[in-house]
């Protein structure tokens, strides 16, 4: 059985999260998503970004 590490978030992100964690606008975000380089799953209306592949991409400095 793997362990989360502490801290680590399971609810997937908002645009708007996603955008705020990476410090960039909103539509910097929606325009990643549209040219496949943020996974991302939309639930009627509302468009969720998986949060450990974001993470990640945060982490290795691809989103800026």
């Amino acid at each position: 059985m793997s362990e989360k590490p502490e801290g680590a978030r399971r609810r997937p992100y908002s645009v708007e999260e996603a955008a705020q964690k990476a410090g960039v606008d909103d539509k910097t975000v929606r325009k990643a998503i549209a040219e496949g380089q943020i996974i991302a799953v939309r639930l009627g209306r509302r468009i969720l970004i998986p949060c450990a592949p974001y993470d990640r991409l945060i982490e290795e400095g691809e989103m800026h």
